[in-house]
């Protein structure tokens, strides 16, 4: 199996006979990183509290049992996010017959499978922007899709999640380069997700 890493800092490329891996790993977002260590500090804090209290001598149970569900709710996203942006990959494998897009935090994930046959106009997608709004967007599975579109009948899919353009032509390229029958026709590119 050969491995070419091309100096693409977010991508490792691996092939073998009959198939080609690419691993796409998060983006590190060093404030995101600290802004969200800290507040799942105090979160641990206000979830100890808060059982604490509950099993202690409360006469507002419902309500507090109502505020841990939705305090615990949105720590587990938090952990999530962090996660995702210290372990997180991205594991797209090709061959001549299927498409596997794979998001992967540690050892749990979502899978996609697509037949190749299947797929087609893959691109590169409109860059997303970082801000909302004018709020900051964190970069998750939960707020951002890939760099790389592509049509099944309908319906949109997007693989390389985190990657820039240059980052995003390259993997479009290699995808290409091992199916050609993935490449957008001529007309098809301009088309956004």
């Amino acid at each position: 199996m050969a491995t070419d890493e091309s100096g693409r800092g977010k991508t490792t490329v691996e092939r073998d006979g009959s198939g080609l891996r690419i691993t796409v790993f998060a983006t590190i977002e060093i404030g995101s990183v600290l802004l969200l260590s800290i507040w799942l500090a105090f979160w641990a804090v206000g979830e100890v509290a808060g059982f604490r209290h509950l099993l202690g001598d409360s006469e507002n149970k419902l309500g507090l049992i109502l505020w841990l569900a939705l305090w615990t709710l949105g720590g587990v996203v938090a952990a999530c996010v962090l996660l995702w942006q210290l372990t997180g990959k991205e594991i797209i494998e090709l061959n001549s017959t299927r498409l596997r897009r794979r998001k992967q935090i540690l050892l749990f994930g979502t899978e996609k499978e697509f037949a190749v046959a299947a797929i087609s106009n893959m691109r590169l997608a409109p860059p997303q922007p970082k801000y909302i709004r004018g709020k900051y967007v964190i970069s998750s599975p939960l707020t951002r899709t890939g760099a790389i579109a592509f049509d099944v009948g309908r319906d949109t899919h997007h693989l390389g999640q985190g990657l820039d353009e240059t980052e995003a032509r390259f993997v479009l390229e290699e995808l290409c380069k091992q199916v050609k029958s993935l490449r957008a026709q001529d007309g098809e590119e301009g088309r956004s997700s």
